[in-house]
């Protein structure tokens, strides 16, 4: 059982890197990615559900929200739209 744990911590590990290096280029950390995520898979939901299905408490999904609100508005502002380039 030792060895599944650490296992899966690695796997957990390597990825959160790989989404990190992979998702700087378009000014996303890999914790806002799981945002971005759900919400693709659930449009339409509210901020309670979202925080709900994340398992995250309602004050960090606002903060995370705002923040991805102000990404969104900088990259339309200065006509560069990172999150939906190839």
């Amino acid at each position: 059982m030792k060895d599944l744990t650490k296992y899966i911590s690695v796997a957990s590990r390597r990825t959160k890197m790989f989404y990190t290096q992979k998702l700087k280029a378009h000014g996303v950390s890999s914790g806002q990615f799981m945002y971005i995520v759900s919400i693709c898979e659930c449009a339409g939901q509210t901020q309670d559900e979202l925080a709900q299905n994340l398992l995250i408490d309602k004050s960090t999904v606002a903060k995370v929200l705002l923040a991805l609100i102000h990404l969104l508005t900088w990259t339309v502002h200065n006509d560069y739209l990172p999150l939906f380039t190839p």
